[in-house]
């Protein structure tokens, strides 16, 4: 399941009689998110929701961003996760005697920002990726988008697996690397063959020791080979393996931030009169039901993909709540006001 919160954009008329193509640039800025509409992290650093495995945060959404959490619903307890979860800890010491009280720090100490900024932790679980056949680290956009860049960082975890043995995991030595893939994803959610963009957390496959190199800081990634994309599919892969599972003995995280994309909008001519829109639809994908929050009263009309409709009704100014438990799986259209909106169950 694929959770969107939709923010409708905005859209000015001027006389001009012709329509023009604004690129908006959308930066993540988690201090400002959508849902839920406030990060509250614990102690530890870990977004209090991070072993939540209810379903109401199946994904946390910012800035038109849609970020997978704990997609497998199994926490065992509290005990485990998967996916992304946010993080504001600015400690990065070493010297811990249990390795997964390393895995909500950074090495940066916090967001790109500054010290105990907020950023995003995410953690690629093999065995979620097995089951399920997709990676649990993935981000859904409002709109189809043109990624630009993020930020990247090791987290202490994965840093301190790199360079000395842990519970688990083998330091690093020559041959070693510690790897991010990301792929785009269409409109049907499905990875776009191709083009894919490697980051490098830990590299040591020179021959020469002085050129391995670990993060420890942010670093930017480029984004921009992918072209336009309807979600992020992100994995990480090391060398350092379980030599009779498979499995990798390298805690699989990553830190990071300020993930920036290029959106397109229509600035509608023909009116005279400015037209502020704004429709927010969550959770998207859905289950048994979609809130739609609106600024003005509407109809409202839901299709399926043969244009049948499906839903219709009338919605007040504020929140309201549609029921949606007997429709099908699959892809609908919400035409709400002036807007239509995919919607996926």
């Amino acid at each position: 399941m694929k959770k969107m919160f939709t923010l409708c954009l905005l859209a000015l008329c001027f006389t001009h009689i012709s329509a023009r193509i604004v690129n908006d640039t959308i930066t993540l800025d988690l201090n400002q998110p959508t849902f839920p509409t406030v990060f509250n992290c614990q102690t530890s650093g870990a977004w209090e929701f991070t072993y939540d495995d209810s379903g109401d945060y199946l994904y946390f959404t910012s800035q038109g961003m849609n970020f997978y959490h704990l997609p497998s619903l199994q926490s065992y307890g509290g005990y485990a996760w998967e996916g992304f979860t946010v993080s504001n800890s600015r400690d990065n010491n070493l010297s811990y005697s249990n390795d997964a009280d390393y895995q909500f720090n950074c090495m940066a100490q916090g967001g790109v920002d500054s010290v105990g900024a907020p950023f995003l932790l995410g953690y690629y679980s093999e065995y979620y990726a097995g089951m399920s056949n997709e990676s649990p680290l993935q981000i859904i956009f409002d709109t189809v988008v043109t990624p630009i860049s993020f930020y990247a960082c090791n987290t202490v975890w994965a840093y301190k697996s790199v360079i000395e043995d842990g519970q688990f995991s083998n330091a690093f030595a020559a041959g070693d690397s510690l790897t991010v893939v990301i792929r785009g994803l269409d409109e049907d959610y499905e990875v776009i063959p191709g083009n894919e963009v490697h980051f490098d957390l830990a590299d040591y496959r020179s021959e020469n020791s002085a050129d391995w190199s670990v993060n420890t800081q942010w670093e930017l990634v480029n984004l921009a080979s992918l072209g336009k994309v309807s979600g992020l599919t992100i994995r990480i892969f090391t060398t350092d393996k379980d030599p009779s599972m498979g499995f990798a003995n390298t805690p699989l995280y990553i830190a990071m931030d300020k993930v920036k994309y290029h959106r397109e909008r229509e600035l509608d001519t023909t009116s005279f009169e400015p037209l502020e829109m704004d429709c927010q639809v969550y959770p998207n994908p859905f289950v048994d039901y979609i809130r739609i929050n609106l600024n003005n009263s509407s109809a409202y009309t839901i299709y399926n993909q043969v244009g049948q409709v499906v839903l219709s009704g009338q919605l007040q100014t504020g929140e309201n709540i549609i029921e949606t438990s007997h429709l099908s799986n699959g892809i609908y259209l919400l035409k709400c006001g002036n807007e239509t909106i995919k919607i996926v169950k």
